[in-house]
């Protein structure tokens, strides 16, 4: 297991996030489950930006520093892999010790988790782990915002305190990434990817809107986008849609 690490941190080091945040993703769903909703978040935000270099949407210094970002998340990762398996290669068994219940807590600037093994050795960190960051808003405010779509929420924030708008915009674009955070910790883990698309048409609306020359077909399919997302979620993304009917007409009038 730790020579497929290493690998992974080859492919890392030689630049392509791609295959590294794939071979990451089979190498946790195997041996770290509790891990998995953490790299299907490293691989959306790739995607994302490479879909926004591609476009030209942003600069390339910013791509390269989301780019990095994910780098150093994906490496931190794998040292607390290593150490895991370390750990667990020096147990008399692979399995958690069922006669008292253990915690692992891991601290890191990328994110902070709490996972605990039950008495009988189950593992149920879907039920007990909290992966939240604290994020900056603007204006000294902080939130915390689900790990998963944590840096795409402060991105977007930074983006609108600097966006040249009309206030009555401003004001919805920022209950919208507001909204979209409280949603995505409702969520169920199958409805975390579509939170992550949430999060992320709302990184385009935004710097869209911010934009000197926007983008119209952006802007529509940003809200069409929004708009599927919030109706597969269900009833609590309808606040969502409220939001999308207000900042429709201010962005395509």
């Amino acid at each position: 297991m730790s020579i497929t690490l290493n690998n992974i941190k080859d492919i890392i080091e030689q630049g392509d996030f791609r295959n590294a945040s794939q071979q990451l993703l089979e190498f946790v769903t195997q041996y770290s489950p509790r891990f998995k909703n953490e790299v299907i978040g490293y691989k959306a935000r790739l995607q994302q930006a490479f879909f926004n270099e591609n476009r030209g949407i942003i600069s390339h210094e910013e791509i390269q520093r989301q780019k990095n970002s994910i780098m150093y998340a994906m490496l931190e990762l794998i040292e607390i892999l290593e150490e895991e398996i370390g750990t667990r290669s020096n147990q008399e068994s692979s399995k958690i010790l069922p006669q008292e219940t253990q915690s692992l807590i891991s601290h890191s600037n990328i994110h902070q988790l709490i996972i605990q093994q039950s008495q009988t050795g189950d593992n149920v960190a879907e039920k007990t782990m909290s992966k939240e960051k604290i994020i900056k808003i603007g204006d000294n405010a902080n939130i915390s915002a689900p790990i998963v779509i944590a840096d795409s929420i402060q991105e977007s924030f930074n983006t609108l305190a600097k966006a040249d708008v009309n206030n009555d915009l401003k004001t919805q674009l920022d209950q919208l990434l507001k909204t979209i955070n409280e949603i995505s910790k409702q969520a169920t883990p199958e409805q975390i990817d579509t939170t992550q698309k949430m999060a992320q048409d709302a990184e385009t609306l935004v710097k869209e809107a911010a934009s000197s020359n926007p983008r119209r077909p952006w802007y529509e399919l940003s809200l069409d986008g929004l708009k599927e997302a919030a109706t597969s979620i269900g009833e609590i993304a309808t606040p969502v849609l409220k939001i999308i009917k207000e900042i429709g007409p201010l962005l395509l009038s």
